[in-house]
């Protein structure tokens, strides 16, 4: 508001001076109104993104609806109770669907997993299948056998070395880290590791920091580590040879995964996917009285054993699986027998030879050159070995 006055002269304000305030006065009028414009588009704005945000909640939750029946959907038409896929993994147990539900519920999730169980339960199919369920799927997965690799290399493969680190380090090298940088970080056997190189982990789980042999400079990494062992290590950590600190770190979630013997009703299923895996797309049978034996033994070396015995039993077979294509411990229907007992020396020596050489070659991931070093023989000879006691390197 203007006001005016002058009492002192009369007259004092003439036509120029009220067309001067007219113009004032209209001026002040349209920013009155521009003012109260604002204030209401402002309301306005407001009560529009208070309608857009209930329209969002609505819209996320008519969105979970939509997920969760189609979820169900899913489940009902192909009776999976899992959210996820694992067409790598056969098995219908109830040990299995209590593991793959919790398998479902921590693929999402970034925090470390630590995976137990026997060797040859498929251990790594688990870890690979929260990979590729998970939102790092589309970067690198990346496995290592702690066990396979010496001591002495394991710290430059895990983390990479510079130029002139160590004698024969004619170039720098990036770790398996760095490989796996964004994606998912499979350590195999990781009660294998020495204590140097568990805190050398413990960093890397901590900080997310890596630091190649013979540098300086620390790099960051984004992975998701993926431990997995066979052994106990809440034992180890009473005894001190493996660190409580990275123990705990790494056993965020444990995922248990049963022996085969605790889910025999999957056998029959496994010995069709293996046969379908390896048959190379040929009509196999496999007979009733084949299928009784491979139920009834107990699988001491669990689903990589099943799946060498089925590989076996394709080569020796034509078209079809039955009791004589079966090794001789399966076909007798128990356990291997004791060393001292009985009197079939080829059968025994054989059995043997076989149990050592499988067990040489998943110690060594399958590198035959390492496997014969461990057994003390050439590569030509395991070679010679494998070939007549049906035996190939797993894959």
């Amino acid at each position: 508001m203007v006001y005016l006055d002058d009492r002192v002269r009369k007259g004092a304000f003439g036509p120029h001076e009220l067309a001067w305030v007219r113009v004032v006065a209209s001026q002040a009028a349209m920013a009155i109104a521009d003012a109260r414009d604002t204030v209401l588009l402002k309301r306005a704005v407001r009560r529009a993104e208070r309608a857009r945000g209930r329209l969002e909640t609505l819209l996320h939750e008519r969105e979970a609806e939509l997920d969760v029946t189609r979820t169900e959907l899913e489940l009902a038409r192909d009776g999976r109770e899992s959210r996820y896929r694992y067409d790598e993994i056969a098995g219908r147990s109830e040990p299995m669907r209590e593991l793959l539900r919790l398998v479902d519920r921590v693929t999402a999730s970034d925090v470390p997993v630590l995976v137990v169980g026997e060797s040859g339960t498929g251990k790594e199919l688990i870890a690979r299948a929260m990979h590729a369920n998970g939102s790092r799927a589309r970067r690198p997965f990346v496995s290592e056998n702690c066990a396979s690799v010496p001591e002495t290399l394991l710290e430059s493969t895990l983390f990479g070395h510079v130029r002139g680190a160590f004698t024969g380090a004619s170039s720098t090298r990036a770790g398996l880290f760095d490989v796996a940088d964004g994606g998912t970080f499979f350590l195999d056997e990781i009660g294998e590791m020495s204590l140097a190189m568990q805190a050398k982990l413990l960093r890397v789980l901590q900080d997310g920091e890596v630091r190649a042999v013979g540098g300086e400079r620390v790099r960051k990494v984004d992975v998701r580590i993926i431990g997995a062992t066979h052994r106990d290590l809440d034992a180890m950590v009473a005894a001190g040879t493996f660190r409580e600190d990275l123990f705990y770190r790494l056993n965020v979630v444990t995922l248990r995964v049963p022996s085969l013997r605790d889910r025999g009703e999957d056998i029959p299923l496994l010995v069709s996917h293996f046969v379908e895996k390896h048959a190379g797309g040929a009509k196999v049978k496999v007979t009733r009285a084949a299928m009784a034996k491979l139920v009834a033994f107990p699988w001491p070396g669990n689903v990589r054993q099943l799946e060498n015995e089925v590989r076996r039993a394709l080569v020796l077979g034509e078209g079809f699986i039955d009791v004589p294509e079966l090794s001789v411990d399966v076909a007798r229907g128990g356990s291997p027998a004791p060393r001292g007992a009985g009197m079939d020396m080829r059968s025994r020596v054989d059995a043997l030879e076989a149990e050592m050489l499988v067990q040489a070659l998943e110690k060594t991931r399958g590198n035959q050159t390492r496997a014969a070093q461990v057994l003390g023989l050439s590569r030509f000879g395991l070679q010679k070995m494998m070939k007549r006691l049906g035996i190939r390197a797993p894959s």
